[in-house]
């Protein structure tokens, strides 16, 4: 029988990308953003968690230089195995 035909959350070989780090690292940030766009509490279907991954993206290439790298920093030793705990228990 074949396996799946997409990645579980949980699964050993799910890779990190800028993208999915900076949703962690900036999730305040970003959860506020999309509140202020939806004007919805935080987790609402109607339209907030739809905005979630455009508010993650504006949120990604609004940060200067630096953040980026140390965003893509986090990035690559998280794909290492060097996951922090919480980190890892919440969504690995």
């Amino acid at each position: 029988m074949r396996g799946p035909a997409i990645k579980l959350p949980g699964n050993e070989d799910t890779k990190w990308n800028d993208l999915n780090v900076c949703g962690v690292v900036y999730a305040e940030a970003i959860s506020d953003l999309c509140t202020q766009l939806t004007a919805l509490a935080s987790g609402d279907k109607g339209g907030w968690i739809t905005e979630y991954k455009k508010a993650r993206a504006a949120i990604y290439y609004t940060l200067t230089d630096e953040e980026r790298e140390s965003v893509a920093d986090l990035c690559e030793a998280w794909n290492r195995g060097t996951i922090p705990k919480p980190v890892k228990k919440k969504y690995v």
